[in-house]
């Protein structure tokens, strides 16, 4: 990625939560045999440029309770390949303006991934990772 090779996105939008990042469905369930592995299972809606993207940043849920009463520790973000198996891109989304944008849908369906290798971040500091992301998108589209 960076080299330029690679094209990568960020799903966090949910049908029934829209920007509601607590609420959300989608989730990376560790493995019975290896603590390493999840398995993400959930769909993501209106990911800006999920047409082209290589990689995936992918929001999910990996607690079902904090741990903590001063951060909600409960979510991560997993890096997926666009090619890994269980992973389902919608066709384009028909929008009326910004057609440049390749918006679709992502659906996860038992997606293996390995903390060591896939996991942004350490497990649990989803929120921080998206408050950085949002911190970055909202400065570059204001300029």
């Amino acid at each position: 990625m960076a080299k330029g090779n690679m094209i990568a996105t960020a799903c966090i939008t949910e049908a029934h939560c829209g920007s509601d990042i607590r609420n959300i469905e989608t989730t990376a369930t560790v493995s019975d045999t290896d603590p390493n592995t999840y398995m993400i299972n959930g769909k993501k809606m209106w990911v800006t440029n999920g047409l082209n993207a290589d990689v995936f940043l992918v929001y999910c849920k990996t607690k079902e309770r904090y741990s903590s009463e001063d951060y909600d520790d409960r979510f991560s973000f997993f890096l997926v390949h666009r090619d890994m198996p269980g992973v389902t891109i919608s066709p384009p989304i028909s929008t009326l303006g910004l057609r440049g944008l390749g918006l679709t849908h992502v659906e996860f369906k038992d997606v293996k991934v390995n903390t060591v290798h896939h996991s942004i971040g350490q497990l649990g500091e989803g929120l921080n990772v998206l408050r950085n992301l949002h911190g970055y998108v909202r400065t570059t589209l204001s300029g």
